[in-house]
């Protein structure tokens, strides 16, 4: 068996050391920061939310507040939704930024504005739309635009009929958790 023995790998070029290995065996990559999750917030919610109004609105509880370090990093959103509706519908989620909608995470498939969002379920239990909880969860990365605190917003619709976030449309006897998460990783 052949073995090399070093401290560190660098380039024959570079200033500074790429690789470093520790005394214990662990590598560090010391000149660089790109990819590392600089923070992390997450949002749980394990009661339920409705709304009947027929509107855009935003989920109550389904909200992160973050600061990115840099405009230069990304942000990841994910989000886990366990939701029904009180009917055959098509449940949309929208990410927003306050109270501005991230345009860029909206699909531009329908020609009609409202049937588009970030993510989009049909509930098509034939049995009884309300009867019928289920998932929905996706991700999406964001470029900040300053270093300001902004509070990241998932608003829901079901074109005039009731969303229901962890629970069916039918009652509170049944339900779920949902989950949203944004993390900063550095560019």
């Amino acid at each position: 068996m052949s073995r090399i023995i070093v401290d560190s790998i660098r380039n024959s070029s570079a200033s500074s050391d790429g690789i470093t290995l520790s005394s214990d065996g662990k590598v560090a990559f010391p000149n660089t920061s790109t990819g590392k999750i600089l923070q992390v917030v997450h949002a749980f919610k394990n009661d339920s939310f409705s709304d009947t109004s027929g509107n855009w609105t935003a989920m109550s509880g389904m909200s992160v507040t973050i600061t990115a370090s840099s405009t230069s990093n990304k942000l990841l959103f994910n989000c886990d939704l366990c939701y029904g509706t009180n009917s055959l519908q098509v449940f949309r989620v929208r990410l927003y930024d306050g109270t501005n909608e991230i345009t860029a995470s909206r699909s531009t498939a329908s020609s009609t504005a409202n049937n588009n969002g970030w993510l989009a379920d049909y509930n098509k239990f034939n049995g009884g739309a309300s009867d019928l909880i289920t998932n929905i969860s996706g991700s999406y990365i964001h470029t900040p635009t300053d270093t300001n605190s902004h509070t990241y917003n998932l608003y829901g619709y079901a074109a005039g009929h009731g969303i229901y976030l962890n629970r069916r449309g039918y009652g509170t006897d049944y339900g779920g958790t949902s989950s949203f998460s944004v993390m900063e990783i550095a560019a």
